[in-house]
């Protein structure tokens, strides 16, 4: 089974510079701000030396289903991001496990366009997992 090493934890914003200029206070830095059209966000990383990776999610107008997310709870944490050795047969492993895909792996420009993909679990909530290479 694959080793899963937390990547960073998604935090969900309508503001990627209103909400990254907070964390500065905490010392974080911010990289630069990534579209992606196929996600339909824009997205910026937040690092502090020795420090978990913070991804600041910011949905596009027309991402509905993110838009009501925000909606509901507001600028909040949402997921967190598991690196695997290979999302293709983690997938097939926690589908086969009756965890909810929310899609197929897809290339993540955000990751260098290393694959994706999205779980529910009721017990645990939104995952992310992401391919290592």
């Amino acid at each position: 089974m694959t080793r899963y090493a937390i990547n960073h934890i998604g935090y969900l914003t309508d503001d990627i510079a209103a909400t990254a200029k907070q964390f500065e206070i905490f010392g974080h830095c911010a990289d630069e701000v990534i579209h992606d059209d196929i996600q339909r966000t824009a997205v910026c990383f937040l690092r502090k030396e020795g420090e978990l990776v913070i991804e600041l999610v910011e949905p596009y107008a027309d991402n509905k289903t993110m838009q009501r997310m925000l909606a509901k709870g507001g600028v909040t944490p949402y997921h967190i991001c598991f690196e695997v050795d290979d999302v293709e047969k983690e997938y097939q492993y926690l589908t086969g496990n009756d965890w909810l895909a929310l899609f197929k792996p897809v290339a993540a420009p955000a990751f260098g366009n290393r694959k994706i993909c999205y779980f529910w679990k009721r017990e645990i909530g939104l995952i992310e997992l992401v391919n290592k290479k």
